[in-house]
C-alpha cells in the first residue's frame, strides 16, 4: 500500500467516524468521500472520471479538502546532514481566496485552534492534482500534527455548514463583452 494513501485514510476515516457519530437531522449537508487512484502514480483515470462527473459531483459542493499529505516531519539542515524533527512541516493550504473570504477566514482560525503549521500566506489558488506515492512512513509523519489537521479538517467542515452555499462557491464569472 503507498504510504501517503494510508495517512490520507486515517485522516478521511476520522473525520468520516466523527460525523457518523451526529445525528442525520443535525447535519446540514451530505459529505462525499471519494478516494482517487492519485496523481502521482500518472494514472488518467482519476482525472477523467471527475471531469465526466463534475457537474453531478460539484455543482452543489461547498467545501473539498483535499486530504493529501495531511502531516509530515519538520525536515532541519544539521551540518551538511538533513534530519527530520519531530514536529510538523509547515503546509501550502488554499481556503477560497479573497472571492470566498469566510471560507478563508473559517481555515485559518481551525488551523490556528488545532496548531496545524502552515505558511503565512494561502497559495493564489487552487492547488492542481486530481482536485483542480510519497515514502510516507511513521518516522516522516508525526501522529499529533495528524491529528491536529484531522481536527482542523472537522472544525472547517463544521463552520462550512454555519454558511449558505452562496458564501461558498465561486461567483459566476462576467459575461463576455462584445468587442465592436
Amino acid at each position: 500500500m503507498p504510504g501517503s494513501w494510508r495517512y490520507t485514510s486515517v485522516t478521511s476515516l476520522g473525520v468520516a467516524e466523527y460525523f457518523a457519530k451526529v445525528p442525520q437531522s443535525q447535519r446540514r449537508r451530505t459529505i462525499i468521500f471519494i478516494g482517487t487512484s492519485g496523481h502521482h502514480n500518472s494514472g488518467p483515470n482519476t482525472a477523467a472520471w471527475l471531469a465526466e462527473h463534475h457537474e453531478e459531483l460539484f455543482r452543489k459542493t461547498a467545501l473539498l479538502i483535499n486530504a493529501e499529505h495531511t502531516a509530515a516531519a519538520q525536515p532541519d539542515l544539521l551540518g551538511e546532514a538533513i534530519r527530520l524533527v519531530n514536529t510538523e512541516a509547515g503546509f501550502l493550504w488554499y481556503g477560497g481566496g479573497n472571492q470566498r473570504p469566510k471560507l478563508q477566514d473559517a481555515a485559518i482560525k481551525a488551523f490556528q485552534q488545532f496548531g496545524v503549521p502552515i505558511y503565512a500566506e494561502p497559495e493564489n489558488g487552487v492547488p492542481g492534482g486530481e482536485a483542480s506515492g510519497d515514502f510516507e512512513t511513521p518516522a516522516t509523519v508525526p501522529a499529533p500534527g495528524l491529528a491536529a489537521t484531522t481536527r482542523a479538517y472537522l472544525k472547517i467542515i463544521e463552520e462550512t455548514n454555519k454558511l449558505d452555499l452562496k458564501d461558498l462557491q465561486l461567483p459566476a464569472p462576467p459575461p463576455p463583452t462584445r468587442q465592436q
